[in-house]
This record gives structure tokens, C-alpha cells and sequence, in this order.
């Protein structure tokens, strides 16, 4: 595996991580609303 392919994965597993959390937000939101 050559390096760019590791960093894109890297940025995509971040972004993915990040999707996660911005929907658990959403969930909590919709719980206290």
C-alpha cells in the first residue's frame, strides 16, 4: 500500500467518523426536543 492511498484512507475513515458522530448529535437533539 503506498502512502497516498494510506493517507486517503485515513482522511476517509476520519470523515466517516465524523458522519457517525454528527448523526448521534442528531438523535440526542431530536431526544431533548
Amino acid at each position: 500500500m503506498n502512502e497516498v492511498a494510506a493517507t486517503a484512507g485515513y482522511f476517509v475513515s476520519r470523515l466517516d467518523g465524523k458522519k457517525i458522530l454528527l448523526e448521534q448529535l442528531e438523535e440526542n437533539l431530536e431526544k431533548l426536543f
